[in-house]
């Protein structure tokens, strides 16, 4: 699945002290995430929704998908999504915001 169609095309990834930002760098952070070869769950936080506007905070980990069940990354996101022609993609992801607020503090040149 294409999961950077989820984002808008000027939309920013936080991620490794570091700001993806457009299409082509989220898709090739997104390609590093999907080498984990999980199963994704998540859990809603919260979901703040005004206008076309939403602030949201999942708590998600990924699990391997044999019997071990292994946890091969968790986090605490906090994310910023834009309805755009009735359809909810991300402005703002940040996988590990919640989780760690020193990974807020991220290098804006190293991009």
């Amino acid at each position: 699945m294409a999961y950077y169609l989820y984002y808008e095309k000027d939309a920013a990834v936080v991620t490794d002290k570091k700001v993806y930002t457009g299409l082509v760098k989220i898709r090739e952070n997104l390609i590093n995430f999907k080498s984990l070869n999980g199963e994704l769950s998540s859990q809603d936080v919260y979901v703040i929704e005004k206008d076309d506007l939403a602030l949201v905070r999942v708590n998600w980990v990924i699990r391997s998908k044999d019997a071990s069940k292994k946890k091969l990354a968790q986090g605490e996101s906090i994310e910023v999504l834009k309805k755009v022609k009735g359809r909810w993609i991300y402005a703002i992801d940040h996988p590990f915001g919640a989780s760690d607020m020193l990974s807020a503090a991220v290098d804006k040149n190293n991009k």
